[in-house]
């Protein structure tokens, strides 16, 4: 019987409706499911679940970076492997919170061989998330560097050419500004 329930985390259908199904307690089934069937108990990150969780075998070249409002207000720091698209395997780390401390102290348990295996960290401007990849990680651009590097570039070109249109007004009417006088 316990051959039939092996494979209840592999089904897209939950343990009451699962016992519902087959004549038995369903809470009783999802109880004996956590405790025993499923190994949770012996889980090595059980005992900072609630706090963080890591997985470093899903590391990759690519990874995002990004902080997450998953119930109640609680923030928590997310980072992805980017060439998983969102499948099984693509979440790296879960962090409580955003602080750099607390987030760099969980993704420095990463090896070292497997922070510089990262190319590119996806993230946004915030300036912590900043700080948390240059801590953590050895990429040679991060891609808020190079969205900063082009905002700027931008920036001076609209600069530049509001100047030189200011100029154009001036010199196209230049005894409009004294016929105000």
């Amino acid at each position: 019987m316990t051959h039939e329930f092996a494979s209840i985390d592999k089904l897209p259908v939950g343990c009451r409706l699962l016992g519902t199904l087959f004549g038995v307690d369903g809470e009783l089934l999802e109880r004996q499911y956590r405790n025993h069937l499923s190994g949770y108990l012996c889980w090595e990150q059980l005992p900072h679940a609630e706090e963080w969780l890591l997985f470093e075998k899903n590391i990759g070249v690519y990874v995002g970076l990004d902080e997450v409002c998953l119930s109640r207000g609680e923030l928590y720091t997310v980072l992805i492997n980017k060439e998983r698209k969102g499948r099984s395997g693509s979440l790296i780390a879960v962090v409580k919170g955003t602080d750099v401390k607390t987030v760099t102290s969980v993704l420095l348990r990463l090896s070292r061989r497997r922070r510089f295996q990262v190319r590119e960290i996806t993230m946004d401007m915030a300036p912590n998330m900043e700080q948390i990849a240059r801590l953590c990680f050895f990429p040679p651009h991060a891609a808020s560097q190079t969205v900063s590097m082009c905002r700027n570039s931008l920036m001076r070109r609209f600069r530049i050419c509001a100047l030189k249109h200011v100029g154009r007004l001036w010199t196209k009417n230049p005894n409009a500004h004294n016929s105000e006088e």
